[in-house]
Parts: C-alpha cells; sequence; structure tokens
C-alpha cells in the first residue's frame, strides 16, 4: 500500500505541475455504486481530464491483466459522465480513464508508460517515478 500511495503523490504532483486541478480519491457515484479512482486530474484550460487508477503488481507476467482489470472497472460511460458533470464544462469524450500499472520492481507497464507520456509526463519523470518507488 506505501508504494501505491507514493505512485499516486508523485503523479498527483506531476499533474499539479501541468496545470491540472487534482482531486485524490474522489467518490463517484454511478448506477447505485461508489467508485473511488486514485486521482481524478480536471485541466479547464484545454477542458480535459484523467482519471488515474494505480496498480501494483507483484508480477511482470501479469502487467497487461492488471491494465485491463482497472480499464474495465473505470472506463465506463458512468464513469466518464460524472468526471464531467463534477468538472462542470467537459464532455464525457474529453474524460480520459489511464491506469498506471507498476510491477514490484518499480517498472512501469508499456502502455501506461506511453499513455502517461501522452498526457504530459516526460522520461525523466517516468524514470525518477520507477526509481522512487
Amino acid at each position: 500500500m506505501k508504494r501505491h500511495n507514493e505512485v499516486a503523490k508523485l503523479l498527483a504532483r506531476y499533474l499539479v505541475e501541468r496545470g491540472f486541478r487534482v482531486t485524490s480519491e474522489p467518490r463517484l457515484r454511478t448506477a447505485g455504486r461508489v467508485k473511488v479512482p486514485d486521482i481524478v486530474a480536471t485541466n479547464g484550460e484545454s477542458k480535459s481530464a484523467l482519471v488515474l487508477e494505480v496498480a501494483i503488481c507483484n508480477s511482470t507476467d501479469i502487467i497487461n491483466s492488471r491494465y485491463t482489470d482497472k480499464l474495465v472497472k473505470y472506463d465506463t460511460v458512468e464513469v466518464r459522465e460524472c468526471v464531467a458533470l463534477e468538472a462542470s464544462g467537459l464532455t464525457a469524450g474529453a474524460v480520459e480513464v489511464l491506469p498506471v500499472v507498476v510491477n514490484f520492481r518499480g517498472a512501469i507497464s508499456p502502455v501506461s508508460r506511453q499513455r502517461l507520456r501522452m498526457a504530459g509526463l516526460t522520461d525523466d519523470e517516468l524514470t525518477w517515478l520507477e526509481v522512487k518507488t
């Protein structure tokens, strides 16, 4: 749990540095259920939002399945609409769900790494995230 929280905290800091407003562990009410992603980051300037869910896994073998599990859980129309509604001024299409999966050695999954780069994080920041955790 400590590593998970360190990764989430560092990601939140990087996103704030890029102008995102970050909310940690928001409670999203969807179809009678409450989902609590690790981070929801909104950017009023770009009119976009990111839903980040961190997962630390014990084995490199399951890194892709953990990514898919998080995507299935959070990349739903309901979650996107909930985030868009709470951010006001966003459409559900402007909300991106980004699972961040890290293995026990600190390596970020290739898909997570690529999508974090697309969100604006640098290679140096991603390397620091791996080393720090």
